[in-house]
């Protein structure tokens, strides 16, 4: 089943943001939106410094921007009125079609302003929405916000020794 979104919801009281499933014609937002990440920013999310060239290269975006909404989910995050992303989230459906892995990536001048639990939670309905059973999101273990955030959420945080990550799984 292909989960798409659009809608507005409001960042506190006051802050209306767009969710809306990426599309292809997203691809140079997605670029500036990379170009707002800082170092710190990159190595949390993918566990080691990835350089904005390599993050930004046609073939890499194209393919997060043509996400098929069935097994792969990305979400795109706007401050209502621009063209901005200043957010995604990703579900990825596994194999076994009752787990998926989740994902998200918060520009540096959006951080610390609960933005995260806005995309957490949307990740949530869309892995509702598809049945799944659980999901997991891969964390730095140096990335203590995230990891507090996800039992906030109800996850089990435990630490996996072999990948020196935090793995968070949430019961469906």
């Amino acid at each position: 089943m292909a989960y798409t979104v659009d809608k507005q919801v409001t960042l506190g009281e006051t802050v209306p943001l767009r969710i809306r499933s990426i599309t292809p014609d997203d691809e140079e937002a997605l670029r500036a939106f990379h170009s707002t990440l800082g170092h710190n920013t990159v190595e949390s999310r993918y566990c080691y410094y990835m350089p904005l060239e390599t993050r930004i290269t046609h073939d890499r975006l194209a393919g997060i921007c043509a996400a098929n909404a069935i097994d792969e989910i990305v979400l795109a995050v706007f401050h209502e009125g621009t063209d901005a992303i200043i957010a995604i989230g990703r579900l990825n459906i596994l194999p076994n079609m009752k787990e998926g892995e989740t994902a998200m990536l918060v520009s540096d001048v959006w951080q610390n302003h609960h933005l995260g639990h806005v995309i957490k939670e949307e990740l949530v309905s869309a892995a509702r929405t598809c049945k799944l059973e659980r999901i997991h999101a891969y964390i730095n273990v140096n990335n203590s916000i995230a990891a507090t955030m996800c039992r906030k959420r109800g996850y089990i945080v435990r630490y996996d020794m072999e990948d020196n990550t935090l793995v968070a799984t949430l019961e469906l």
